[in-house]
């Protein structure tokens, strides 16, 4: 009997990850900061996110162009929040022509404080294996 409830057990905790697997898998890293340090305490839903130094990761979901950034502090994920994608600058053939294009992966940070806004500004750059040329802006209120 003792053999039987434990197969049944893991049978149960093996469906239940192996349904939750494709799920998560459709995200793809586009890069993660480590120690960013981040100057306001941030809202997000119901909670605050104190002032200090979190890892930050971006992500695309591979299905469709939806952009999410993750503050992550130690192994823990404090949020998930959705960006919109902002287009460079092009001339009348399609061909890039914004000269501030990074090479590398680039974070900035704006601060609005009409709206009380931080807005975070995450490029991909030019040398980016996966997904080159994608700048996307992420907004969270702060305090």
């Amino acid at each position: 009997m003792d053999f039987k409830r434990i197969f049944v057990s893991l049978l149960i905790v093996f469906l239940i990850v192996v349904l939750s697997c494709p799920a998560v898998a459709q995200m793809k890293r586009l890069y993660k900061f480590r120690a960013v340090e981040i100057p306001f305490n941030l809202k997000y839903k119901d909670s605050i996110i104190q002032k200090g130094k979190y890892d930050l990761e971006f992500l695309r979901l591979q299905t469709q162009p939806v952009y999410y950034f993750r503050i992550i502090k130690g192994r823990k994920k404090l949020c998930l929040v959705t960006g919109e994608q902002l287009a460079y600058k092009t001339h009348g053939t399609g061909q890039l022509s914004d000269p501030n294009i990074p090479e590398n992966p680039k974070l900035r940070m704006k601060k609005n404080p009409e709206e009380k806004v931080l807005y975070i500004i995450f490029e991909t750059g030019k040398k980016s294996r996966i997904y080159p040329f994608i700048k996307v802006r992420f907004k969270m209120e702060y305090e």
